[in-house]
């Protein structure tokens, strides 16, 4: 909550890299990786007073370890067989708006039903 009261640009990082990234207000209000969109969901607000956060299921891969495909894949709600091979690139779909997802279709659907 306070990043986005006082950042202009936001960029989200998960394993070690960015999988997102976006003027704050456009960030806030049309996430399109769904970690963005699961961390965003776990801010606290007032009207949320008494009810459980939310959280991001599972955990993050070892990095020394490695991983093939996109490093979210394992704890992604959207994620489906091609994540775990291929590591999608970092795509701008609007103008100054980038994500590293191969669904973010599914994002802007989603956020366009709901609101």
């Amino acid at each position: 909550g306070v990043v986005q009261a006082v950042a202009d640009r936001i960029s989200v990082m998960y394993a070690g890299g960015i999988v997102e990234s976006a003027p704050a207000e456009l960030l806030f209000s049309q996430p399109l990786h769904p970690y963005t969109d699961l961390l965003i969901s776990a801010i606290p607000e007032p009207h949320k007073r008494g009810t459980r956060l939310h959280s991001v299921p599972g955990l993050a891969p070892d990095p020394r370890i490695g991983y093939s495909g996109c490093p979210f894949h394992g704890r992604c709600p959207i994620a489906a067989e091609v994540c775990a091979r291929v590591a999608p690139p970092l795509v701008e779909h609007a103008p100054g708006h980038y994500a590293a997802c191969h669904f973010t279709d599914v994002l802007k659907k989603r956020k366009t039903v709901d609101g």
